[in-house]
């Protein structure tokens, strides 16, 4: 079954889905799936994500984003962030917590790591993708990050504030589009709050200062700093003009006096190996995962930087018992 981008009617569309949705894991299936949405994408202007908006550009991004960690870094800046986030946003996808995995496991040196970040705060503050349409004329992300600034600025009054997530509401979930209801879940509030809590985070958060974020993320007491960071307990200074990007806000955190990290990291025990996962993958109430494929994906990614084969099978399909368990 072929996935190279085409016209296709709503009904069409619900066809493909079932092909979608019965491809297998590996090169034949998935990968190959998306490998030819990757190679129109990759070359299509941006303007084209629009004409396949609700089908191949829907489904190229659920892949890209199912497999993030086995994505190159060059992909998140140019593909990942600046043109599919808003379709990961409408997929439920929860992008930041995405995207704090990738940085703990791809960047054992932190200078690599703020040279990375400010690379895609920077592509994703110049987007030129449309979320959408207001009264006719189409609406940048871009757009909106500038009147989101906008907003904080005069203090994010509430009145403001609903006004902005009701507009973005519309963007993203128009009315009129029998797609929505037909594809997409419904807690559309939550994911257009989501998305206003990410544009914040990117406002809030310089690049001399990610690596302090990614380390309170690996810190148990995460949620805690999470919690201030969004009530504003951990304020925010006074935009900087000189950076070109549309804002450039340095964070009031205390700064740690610089540490040099080994070019790289100490590979992990199984047990350790074990316990990343179910951390990234909650186990339900009987002690399994259900997402199997985020879990492969997972270790694929860490058997390539460790340089360790093994490590991919370390959770396997148990004939006997019937599913998947860990060979710790």
């Amino acid at each position: 079954m072929s996935f190279v981008p085409q016209n296709l009617t709503i009904e069409e569309i619900q066809k493909k889905e079932l092909e979608f949705s019965s491809l297998s894991l590996g090169e034949k299936g998935k990968e190959q799936a998306w490998a030819e949405m990757h190679e129109y994408f990759s070359q299509a202007l941006i303007a084209d994500d629009r004409k396949f908006w609700y089908s191949y550009f829907r489904w190229y991004t659920k892949l890209s984003w199912q497999y993030l960690m086995t994505r190159e870094h060059e992909f998140i800046t140019s593909m990942a962030i600046p043109r599919q986030l808003p379709m990961a946003i409408m997929l439920d996808f929860d992008v930041w917590s995405e995207l704090m995995w990738y940085f703990t496991f791809k960047f054992p040196e932190e200078k690599e790591l703020v040279i990375f970040y400010a690379q895609i705060k920077k592509n994703l503050f110049e987007s030129q993708q449309v979320l959408g349409e207001e009264k006719g004329v189409s609406v940048m992300l871009r757009d909106i990050i500038k009147e989101i600034i906008v907003i904080d600025r005069q203090g994010n009054d509430s009145l403001q504030v609903a006004e902005m997530q009701a507009k973005l509401g519309r963007l993203f979930f128009p009315s009129d589009k029998e797609e929505i209801k037909m594809i997409f879940s419904e807690n559309h509030d939550e994911m257009v709050g989501r998305f206003y809590d990410l544009i914040h985070f990117f406002m809030g958060v310089e690049s001399d200062g990610i690596g302090y974020v990614v380390k309170i993320f690996e810190n148990p007491e995460k949620a805690e700093f999470l919690e201030k960071f969004a009530s504003g307990e951990i304020e925010l200074a006074t935009p900087v003009e000189s950076i070109p990007t549309p804002i450039s806000i340095s964070k009031s955190v205390p700064k740690e006096k610089p540490i040099e990290k080994p070019k790289e990291k100490n590979k992990p025990t199984p047990a350790e190996i074990k316990k990343l996962v179910e951390t990234r993958f909650k186990p339900n109430t009987e002690g399994e995962i259900e997402n199997i494929e985020g879990v492969m994906a997972m270790l694929d990614s860490l058997a390539e930087e460790y340089g360790d084969e093994r490590i991919r099978e370390l959770y396997y399909f148990d004939e006997d018992s019937e599913k998947f368990i860990w060979n710790v």
